[in-house]
């Protein structure tokens, strides 16, 4: 047999690489490091895996990026994507099944001082856009395990309404699957998060369905029985919960200071909330059922700080950012072109970690290598090991894989 010779210019460029991209990849099997904080408080953020974008030519833009009346494939004066939000994403608008785009989304995270994603889940159900928003949610989820982060299921129990009506099935029914369906596919994994023992399962709402008795019934049959937390001033009707979680309002500070003072210390478990504003863009983008009547100023980076003091100083039991990427509302503190990397940066500070904003910008050249390089296998083995680097918290090492 003859045997195969390798040049060592073949070996430096190509399987050099690789073999330390899976180096990287058994390091982060065994064990992937945490980042250090001085805040001891849990810091989660919500997620909207909704986004879409044109696979080929016969494909269209998400209904999160158009709404009613935008058009993405317009190109405004400022070189910028005619999308449904006032705010304009520091990477342009972007698919969240994009393996690249979870990337740089789950690293700016773990370089933030996060600790885990709270993922908005509609459905198990194949109508509208909910089986593409659960595929986004799963690869998601597979990406998470890969940088040591957390993430629960947020489910939106409006959808079996929908599910109802087009299935011909009750809403009861239609949730049955559903929570059947997270009990079989998340709970198990080793990076669900937890609370005394038994998975965390939120509920936006609910607002659906209302009845304990029938959530009682829902949960009692899945394995294990998750706690189940739903949105703020609901419990009192949901004995069965476990706690609640505070939300975004139009009373802003006033809202917050009054949960926290009044409501929140006769709960089991709390998870407060802190955000960066809110101004949707429902009416100008021809949702206008959708609009609500007010607007949260942003004031830079100003609201972001008070709401996270706010939720330290109540001593719940986490907080949850709200949102990473609710463009069309205006709740993100992902960059944007508006706020940069501000918000990220504020969030550092309140977690008391040792990393700063330069480490973002490193972040975003993974990004920005994986699309220009796309094609380039070399490239893209070494950007391979950039972010396995990256993830085991050597920005150094990463640093010298991003130069193509």
């Amino acid at each position: 047999m003859q045997k195969m010779k390798i040049s060592l210019v073949t070996f430096l460029t190509i399987l050099f690489p690789l073999a330390l991209a899976l180096m990287g990849q058994s390091t982060i099997k065994n064990k992937i490091p945490k980042v250090k904080k001085n805040n001891p408080l849990p810091i989660f953020v919500h997620y909207m895996p909704w986004f879409d974008t044109p696979k080929n030519v016969t494909e269209k833009w998400g209904l999160h990026w158009t709404m009613a009346n935008q058009n993405p494939e317009k190109i405004l004066r400022n070189g910028q994507r005619q999308i449904a939000s006032h705010y304009y994403p520091l990477i342009g608008p972007y698919d969240t099944g994009d393996d690249a785009l979870l990337e740089y989304h789950l690293l700016l995270m773990k370089f933030s001082g996060i600790d885990g994603l709270l993922i908005d889940w509609p459905s198990s159900h194949d109508i509208l856009d909910y089986q593409t928003n659960r595929l986004n949610a799963e690869a998601l989820i597979k990406k998470i395990s890969c940088v040591g982060l957390r993430f629960a299921i947020v489910y939106e129990d409006y959808t079996t309404r929908e599910v109802a009506r087009v299935d011909s099935i009750s809403s009861h029914d239609a949730a049955r699957a559903d929570l059947q369906y997270i009990s079989d596919n998340y709970f198990n994994s080793q990076n669900y998060l937890e609370i005394e023992g038994a998975p965390l399962l939120l509920v936006f709402g609910p607002r659906q369905i209302v009845s304990d008795f029938i959530w009682k019934e829902l949960l009692n049959i899945l394995q294990p029985i998750p706690h189940f937390i739903p949105l703020w001033h609901r419990s009192k009707d949901l004995p069965s919960s476990f706690g609640e979680f505070a939300w975004i309002d139009s009373g802003h500070l006033k809202s917050i200071s009054k949960y926290y003072h009044i409501s929140a210390p006769t709960l089991n478990w709390v998870m407060g909330v802190a955000y960066p504003g809110f101004r949707d863009y429902y009416e100008e983008g021809g949702w206008e059922s959708h609009h609500l009547n007010w607007e949260i100023d942003h004031k830079g980076t100003e609201t972001f700080s008070q709401t996270l003091k706010m939720a330290q100083e109540a001593d719940v039991d986490a907080v949850q950012l709200a949102t990473w990427n609710d463009f069309g509302e205006g709740t993100m503190i992902e960059p944007t072109h508006r706020f940069g990397y501000t918000l990220l940066e504020e969030l550092q500070h309140f977690s008391g970690i040792s990393y700063d904003g330069q480490v973002f910008k490193l972040i975003h050249s993974l990004y920005t290598h994986r699309k220009l390089y796309a094609k380039n296998d070399s490239i893209q083995a070494r950007l391979d090991s950039a972010f396995h680097y990256f993830a085991n918290l050597n920005v150094v090492k990463a640093t010298e894989f991003l130069n193509p």
